[in-house]
């Protein structure tokens, strides 16, 4: 947690360079660590390996003020369902998604019931769909309380969809939604 605290103080105050050499770190980590894990474990699905591969590969993003712009809302909406907090997180979706919901359904994103409960979240990777719309690709993770269980290997990952809502201000337009190609 403390990480993206480092990360977002960086993209704030304007050091654009650490925050790139920081992202460019955790994202050869993270590669790493899926190789470790795929060699430790024959039994890692084809499927689970190619979207490991497609994700964690380090690729040129063009970072520009639209592109941390989306990022910030992305995380913000996504900070606001692992606090389990629906009013933070409806000020960071669209007016179309909203009137799209029910009450419980947007409830039932936010907060969720006591147990599981919203555990974290990674933001993987992108995908400019036009100028005024990213998909980000995310892994939400939940945790049972007193819960010890397995390993396990994860799905494919979910998608949300960012759009721009004015000159600085962009906002989810889906709800987590699994991705499939």
């Amino acid at each position: 947690m403390h990480s993206i605290f480092v990360l977002v103080s960086y993209i704030l105050l304007g050091d654009l360079m650490k925050f790139l050499n920081i992202l460019s770190y955790f994202l050869i980590l993270a590669l790493v660590l899926t190789i470790l894990i795929s060699l430790k474990n024959p039994t890692l699905s084809r499927s689970a390996e190619n979207i490991a591969s497609e994700y964690l590969q380090i690729k040129n993003v063009a970072v520009d003020k639209n592109y941390l712009l989306a990022l910030n809302s992305a995380d913000n909406f996504l900070c606001a369902w692992l606090m389990r907090d629906q009013k933070k997180g409806e000020e960071f979706i669209t007016k179309r998604l909203k009137d799209s919901l029910t009450y419980n359904e947007l409830f039932a994103f936010f907060v969720g019931t006591s147990n599981p409960h919203n555990q974290g979240f990674e933001i993987i990777g992108e995908k400019h769909l036009s100028n005024k719309r990213i998909r980000f690709f995310v892994w939400l993770y939940e945790y049972y309380t007193m819960d010890n269980p397995k390993p396990y290997l994860r799905k494919s990952p979910y998608y949300i969809d960012v759009v721009k809502f004015d000159e600085y201000r962009w906002l989810v337009d889906t709800l987590p939604k699994p991705y499939i190609k």
